[in-house]
Order: C-alpha cells, then sequence, then structure tokens
C-alpha cells in the first residue's frame, strides 16, 4: 500500500499510465487473435562449446500446446566423433522405455564436422518433448555444437492425447453442433503412442429436414482403407455408407426424419491399422433441397484494369437468397477471370471464361455467367487535322470502358495547345501530336494536328485604262460576276466573286444573302425550287446573274 507522501501522482502521470496500459492490452489482444488465427512456428537456437577429450551430453526441452510436426537440425563443427540424437515425449507411450521413439546416429565427414536432423514422421500431440544429444567416443577437439528446434502446428482439432481418445466409441461421442456450418479438421492414427482408430458423433434432428454431409481425405500416406457410416440409432439403420474416400470431396444429400443419428468414421482394419495417419475433413449441418439456382447476371463484361476488374456475382436458390455453404463458384478459365466462393469475379487477362456456381450437395443444380475480359483502350477518331493559327478544332475520343479519366497532351505545345475537354488551338506553324492518357497510363493514338498561317487576302486589280487620270480610272472599270456554277442546290449556299472591292450586293428572287464582304458575299437558296438574280453595282456600273435553283 502506498501512502500520499511517499507517492504523488500528478493528472498528467496518471493518463500516462492509463494511455500505456491501454496501449499494451491492445497490442496483446491484436497479438493474441492473430496467434490464434494462424499457428506459427515455435523455433529453438542453442549453441554449445564442445571441449577436446570430454564426453558431451544435452538435453533440451520444447513444450507444444498443440499437435504438430517436430524436427531437430545439428550443426556441429571440430568434434570428429559421432552424435546419437534421441526424440522423446512424457507421453507412457512414447518415452524412453519405449522402442518406438525415433532415434538417430549422425557421424563426422572427413573433416569433422556433422550435418543432419532427426523428423518426427507423424503428428504428434501437444506434449512437453525432450531432445538428447549425446557424443559416441571421444572429442577429438575443440568444437561447436549448434542445434534448431522446430515445431510446425498441424491443422487438426485434436490437440493431446486424450482428445484422440475421447470419442472412439458410441457410447463417448459428442454432440454434433449441425447448425454451426463449421468444417472439422480430425485425425486417425494407428502410431503406438496415439492409437485413434474411430470417430463418433451423434445428432438429434427435431423434425423432417435435409442434411449435409460432405468429407474429404486431406491425407492418408499408405492409402489405408476407412469407411463412414451413418446409422439411425433407435433401429441401426444404416442411412449411407462410404467406403475408402478419396482426396476428391464426397457430398451426400439427405432426407433425414426426427430423431438420434450416429456418425461414425473408423479404420477398416482396426489394431492392423498401424504407423499411418489419415487426415480428413468433415461437414454436417441442416441445408434446403436445391431445386434451381439462378445469377444476378448471365453476361459480364469486365477490364484487366483496377476498379473495373471486380464484379460481385448474386446467387438465389429456390427463388431466395443462396447461404455461402450450400453453393460454390467455379471459373472455366481461371487465367482470364477467377472467382471467390462468395461470387466475385476477378478479371485477370484478355479473354472469356464461364462463371459456374453449383450446389454442392447437388452438383447438376447450377447456373452460369458468360464473362468476357477486355484490355482498356482510349482511341482518338480522327487519324490528322489542318488548322489556321488562332483557329479551334475538337479531338473526339472513344474510351473503353466509358468511365476511364483521361488528361488531354501535346507534343509541342509551341505549335498547339489543348484543353481538357480536347479542344485544340493552333499557335504556330508546325506539326503536333494530340493524344489522351488515362490516370492509369493508358495511351490513346495521336492524332496529328498542323497549323498554318491563314492565307492573306488578294490586293484588288489596279489596271486603268489611262493611267494618267487617277481620279477617273473607278469609273471606268467594269464589274464583273463570277461564280462556278449557276446552278444552286434547295437550302444550299454559293460563293460569288467580283473583280474588285467595293460597290453594293443585292439579290431577288428566291434567293438571299447571307454574309458579304469586299468583293465576294456567299448566298443561299430561299426556296426548294425557282430562281434568283444576283446584282452587283460600282460606282453606277452594275453587273448581274442567273441561278436556278432545283
Amino acid at each position: 500500500m502506498f501512502h500520499n507522501k511517499s507517492f504523488k501522482t500528478t493528472s498528467f502521470s496518471r493518463l500516462s499510465i492509463f494511455l500505456f496500459i491501454a496501449v499494451f492490452f491492445a497490442i496483446t489482444l491484436r497479438t493474441t487473435l492473430s496467434n490464434a488465427a494462424v499457428p506459427e512456428k515455435k523455433v529453438a537456437h542453442h549453441t554449445e562449446k564442445i571441449r577436446e577429450g570430454k564426453s558431451f551430453s544435452k538435453i533440451y526441452t520444447l513444450s507444444t500446446k498443440k499437435a504438430g510436426i517436430l524436427e531437430v537440425r545439428i550443426h556441429a563443427t571440430g568434434i570428429g566423433s559421432s552424435l546419437k540424437i534421441t526424440l522423446c515425449g512424457s507421453s507412457s507411450k512414447y518415452n524412453l522405455k519405449n522402442k518406438n521413439i525415433p532415434v538417430k546416429e549422425l557421424k563426422a565427414d572427413n573433416k569433422g564436422k556433422i550435418y543432419g536432423q532427426i523428423k518426427i514422421d507423424h503428428i504428434v500431440m501437444a506434449d512437453s518433448y525432450k531432445v538428447i544429444i549425446q557424443n559416441k567416443g571421444a572429442v577429438k577437439k575443440d568444437g561447436t555444437l549448434k542445434t534448431d528446434i522446430t515445431f510446425t502446428p498441424a491443422k487438426i482439432e485434436e490437440k493431446t492425447y486424450q482428445d484422440l481418445n475421447n470419442n472412439d466409441t458410441p457410447s463417448d461421442a459428442k454432440d454434433f453442433n449441425i447448425t454451426n456450418h463449421k468444417v472439422h479438421r480430425r485425425i486417425l492414427s494407428g502410431f503406438d503412442e496415439q492409437c485413434d482408430y474411430a470417430d463418433y458423433d451423434k445428432f438429434y434432428i427435431d423434425k423432417d429436414t435435409y442434411l449435409s454431409l460432405r468429407l474429404k481425405t486431406l491425407s492418408n500416406k499408405r492409402k489405408e482403407k476407412y469407411h463412414v457410416r451413418l446409422v439411425r440409432y433407435w433401429d441401426n439403420a444404416v442411412f449411407t455408407e462410404i467406403d475408402n474416400p478419396k482426396h476428391k470431396q464426397i457430398t451426400k444429400l439427405l432426407h433425414l426424419t426426427p430423431g438420434y443419428y450416429f456418425l461414425q468414421i473408423s479404420s477398416s482394419d482396426g489394431p492392423l491399422f498401424k504407423d499411418n495417419q489419415i487426415i480428413y475433413s468433415l461437414y454436417m449441418a441442416k441445408t434446403v433441397n436445391i431445386s434451381s439456382l439462378a445469377m444476378s447476371k448471365q453476361n459480364l463484361r469486365l477490364y484487366n484494369l483496377q476498379g473495373n476488374n471486380q464484379k460481385a456475382l448474386v446467387s438465389k436458390c429456390n427463388g431466395k437468397s443462396v447461404s455461402k455453404y450450400d453453393v460454390a463458384f467455379r471459373s472455366s478459365n481461371p487465367s482470364v477471370a477467377s472467382v471467390s466462393q462468395s461470387g466475385k469475379v476477378t478479371a485477370k487477362a484478355s479473354g472469356k471464361a464461364t462463371i459456374t456456381c453449383y450446389a454442392i450437395d447437388k452438383p447438376s443444380v447450377k447456373a452460369t455467367c458468360k464473362v468476357t475480359v477486355k484490355k482498356p483502350s482510349l482511341k482518338v477518331s480522327v487519324a490528322s487535322r489542318k488548322i489556321f493559327i488562332g483557329n479551334s478544332t475538337r479531338c473526339s475520343l472513344k474510351r473503353s470502358p466509358k468511365k476511364l479519366k483521361v488528361t488531354w497532351k501535346s507534343s509541342h505545345p509551341s505549335v498547339a495547345t489543348v484543353n481538357a475537354k480536347g479542344n485544340v488551338t493552333g499557335r504556330s506553324v508546325g506539326k503536333t501530336k494530340i493524344y489522351a492518357i488515362s490516370r492509369e497510363g493508358i495511351k490513346s493514338n495521336a492524332c496529328i494536328i498542323t497549323v498554318h498561317r491563314k492565307p492573306k487576302p488578294k490586293k484588288p486589280d489596279d489596271t486603268t485604262t489611262e493611267p494618267g487620270n487617277k481620279d477617273d480610272r473607278t469609273d471606268k472599270i467594269a464589274p464583273v460576276l463570277s461564280l462556278s456554277s449557276a446552278h444552286l442546290s434547295p437550302k444550299g449556299t454559293i460563293t460569288v466573286t467580283a473583280n474588285v472591292s467595293g460597290g453594293t450586293f443585292s439579290a431577288r428572287g428566291a434567293i438571299s444573302i447571307k454574309t458579304k464582304f469586299g468583293k465576294s458575299c456567299v448566298i443561299r437558296a430561299t426556296a426548294a425550287r425557282g430562281s434568283g438574280t444576283i446584282l452587283y453595282q460600282v460606282n453606277g456600273k452594275s453587273a448581274s446573274k442567273s441561278i436556278v435553283i432545283y
């Protein structure tokens, strides 16, 4: 107990202590959850100095809380004599008195070095294990012994020797929760220290229901035979039987009536099942009798581009939302489009693939979606254009996918610039390439822009019949109208040119003047069919052209 006189804490100190404790517990909790989710290897390193002429014996201990594989690696230098390595546990059937414990002798090479390992050839249960290292013969000279002990957890539910034997008989069978949709990983073992030949589960059905039973062999090195039986408790009726399950998952959809049932998984050879382990996965849960499946899309287009490369497919079973435990997805071409077990499709490369959703317990019931994966692209519609200095033109762009955001670029901004909308403006004489590039680095083809100077207007003719009389020369010029054709299409336009600047244009009939300036004007038809006349006057002299509208 602390007294106020001997222990004073400011508010700031209390806050610091509180924050430290909070952070500590947060880190501890995160580490605990992380370790619980992913079992990690346990490694112990030991280094010993060995003296010349002396005997050597060392015992290292490693305790585990999980089942797994134990391995010891030895690296010794300068010893010159052999080493005897022994592995044993505290179990009565796996200690030094048992002839089945692993023992190995490692011999030195011609340089006095020893390299080697000893590894338990099967999964062992949680225990406190000893590694005993002894030299055989005298140590020839001083040396170093390095020992690495590695324990790799196994992904099975049984952890201890007691776990293995808790459900070996129907009377010891535990209630199986058939509503938790959990995949169980278990082991049958014929090794002497384990002797686990059978697993039993019992469960109760409260009303008529469908049961999903799935079994898969994960490991069976010696290919021992084993079998599965689902038995009704009150009359020992066998509902289903699976002999010698293979590595491919076996599924059974069973219609059960109310009552107790037993599931037996056992070695066919019983006690003769020796020095081998079978690891299997088991799933049992209530389900529905699936009669139809449908997916939210029958056709899907994706692009091999971040943000446009994924789409979730939603499935319906018997017209209702489907459980992720009842259906599975597969892709006909995973290198083009892969699919997760939740139905998320991810584009991988250009091409086509078919995504199939099928009922796990009734694979004949399925639905498909055709997926096309395209390469993203940008394409400028026009390959080249010509503009004058100061004039503008617009480059149109085809985007695939349409949501691509782009930036426009000019290879020579001094010749022509381009804004965010693709509008190009001529700045000086020359050529430049205009192209678009997306944020993801996708580049379009180029539109070549050629910039010219604006043509200068032609100077008017200055011919006179009497050069000496400059004031009267315009009076002596007869105006002349010229045009390429006297025919005008309905609602069309045509340009009429006079021989000198100045004067006045006018029109009559089925035509009108659209624009006029200097020595030319643009006329346009005002009727579908008809005729009209163009008049031009200079200093009282006039000229005319008749135009026919077809």
